[in-house]
Order: structure tokens, then C-alpha cells, then sequence
């Protein structure tokens, strides 16, 4: 391992089963004193913790920060949606037991906020005919060249449904609840706004890269508005792979035990328990 490093996190989508056997010591005890319910799903293997935003998010932030606590600093660091949280927690905006009681807020305001709805990923080829079809779905993320991720509102997706079976386009519906990265999530956004501006954080130790901002951040008032843009505006992985490129990275580690951003990102990315040869 040589020259420079970034680090990437995955957001909600990455959630596998039985992911409490990732947890650090100190991880899980953060979980088991601040959201026991959760450790007790996990350990039941309740399928909620797999579909439902208020559980999934904060569950991938505990994988994410127990692995974390085996890593050297990188150069630069970026997360995909919720990744972001993860990723301001290495730079030491906040600590992890913050970190993870934002993320909680997060998925709270999320699941409580806005309503139910439902992401679905296609070919970036049928988006313009699909949004020109139905005013009210938007697009949700641009993860690579050729796959987009459109959202709207859960009683239309059986309109949705039909019309990309009808027109013999392969899909992928992601297990995920509301329609992140919409106008839809609006009320969600402003309510973290104001959490996020109650629990200030310190300025990042290393670069930290937003997607809703297409820069590293340069104050907390960038994380604040960074992490509100980022649930009503579209993630552009394809910008944030720009970035990563002009920043002269030398490696682009994800940081999770198996492969989820590798698959759509379309420059090298190494598998963090792979690259750093951990023992987990």
C-alpha cells in the first residue's frame, strides 16, 4: 500500500444479513447502551432490519465504523448517501457515538417524514421516457454511465411496474422505504437541518468529499448543508468518481465486508478487508 488513499462507504442498499457479526466490542456496546431494540432485532434476524430505514441505516453505520477502527487515515474520504455519515465520523467530525445518534436522526426523520415510496434502478438509456411518462417519479442517483436510480411515491410504483415490464426493461427495485434524493423528502430535510445545526461538529481532520456540494468541506455549516441538500437532491456518483480522479487518488477503498459500491463505480475499487488484509 502505497500513495494515496481515499475511502468510500456505502449507504442504505449495502444491508446483508447477520451484519451484527461485524461489530466491534466498542461498537456494540454503543448500539446494545444507545439502541438496544436494534442489537435484539439483529440478533433475531428480524427482516426489518433489512427493509426498514429507521433500522438499516444505523445498522450499516455500526458495520462501517467497527471496520474503521482498523484503518490508517486515508487522504480523502466520501460516502454513497448515508455513507456520508460514516465518512465525516473518520475525519472526527464528530465521534462515532454522535455519529451514530445522527444517523439515527436521519432515519427517523426519514421514515416519519416523508412518505412511503420506493427507488428502483434502471438503465440510464429509458430515464428521459420514463420521467416524461410520470411527472411525480424523479431521478434519485446517477451511479454510473449507463444506471440510474429514479424514486417516487409507493402507490405508484405498480404504474411504474407495468410500464418497464411492458417495455421489456430490466430493473432492479432496491430495499429501500421512502424516495431519498426527491422534492418528496423536503419536511425530512429540513428537520435534520435543524438537528444537525443543534449538535455541531468540528472540522474535518482530512478532506471529506459531499456529493450535494461537489467539494470538500470547508466549515460545519458545509456538513449541515451538505447533509440536507443530500436528501433532496440526486446523488452523482458519476461527480463524486470525477472528484475522486482530479484529487490524485492513488487507491479507492470501500470500506465494508463485502463489495456494494464496487459494482456500479467505474474506476478500481478495492475491498477495504482485502487491501488492508484485516482480520475480522
Amino acid at each position: 500500500m502505497a500513495g494515496k488513499i481515499a475511502h468510500a462507504y456505502p449507504g442504505q442498499g449495502a444491508q446483508f444479513p447477520d451484519m451484527e457479526t461485524y461489530f466491534s466490542k466498542k461498537i456494540n456496546q454503543i448500539a446494545s447502551e444507545s439502541f438496544p431494540q436494534l442489537v435484539d432485532m439483529l440478533a433475531n434476524n428480524d427482516e426489518k432490519v433489512l427493509t426498514e430505514t429507521f433500522y438499516v441505516q444505523p445498522a450499516i453505520y455500526l458495520v462501517e465504523t467497527s471496520l474503521m477502527e482498523k484503518l490508517p487515515p486515508p487522504a480523502l474520504a466520501l460516502g454513497h448517501s448515508s455513507g456520508e455519515y460514516a465518512a465525516l465520523v473518520e475525519a472526527k467530525v464528530w465521534d462515532v457515538r454522535t455519529g451514530f445518534e445522527i444517523i439515527r436522526a436521519r432515519g427517523h426523520f426519514s421514515q416519519s417524514s416523508a412518505p412511503k415510496g420506493f427507488m428502483v434502478q434502471i438503465p440510464a438509456e429509458i430515464k428521459n421516457d420514463l420521467l416524461n411518462e410520470f411527472k411525480d417519479v424523479y431521478e434519485a442517483a446517477i451511479n454510473s454511465a449507463d444506471k440510474v436510480v429514479v424514486a417516487g411515491l409507493e402507490e405508484k410504483w405498480v404504474q411504474v411496474k407495468s410500464y418497464l415490464e411492458d417495455n421489456h426493461v430490466n430493473y432492479h427495485l432496491l430495499p429501500i422505504s421512502a424516495p431519498f434524493h426527491t422534492p418528496f423528502m423536503e419536511k425530512a430535510a429540513k428537520r435534520l437541518h435543524s438537528f444537525l445545526t443543534l449538535n455541531r461538529g468540528k472540522v474535518p481532520e482530512f478532506p471529506v468529499y459531499l456529493n450535494a456540494l461537489n467539494h470538500v468541506i470547508r466549515s460545519y455549516d458545509d456538513v449541515v448543508e451538505g447533509l440536507s441538500l443530500g436528501l433532496i437532491k440526486p446523488i452523482n456518483w458519476l461527480q463524486a468518481q470525477e472528484f475522486v480522479k482530479r484529487s490524485d487518488i492513488d487507491a479507492l477503498v470501500e470500506v465494508y465486508p463485502h463489495p456494494y459500491l464496487s459494482k456500479f463505480t467505474g474506476i478500481t475499487t478495492h475491498n477495504a478487508v482485502e487491501y488492508y488484509h484485516l482480520d475480522i
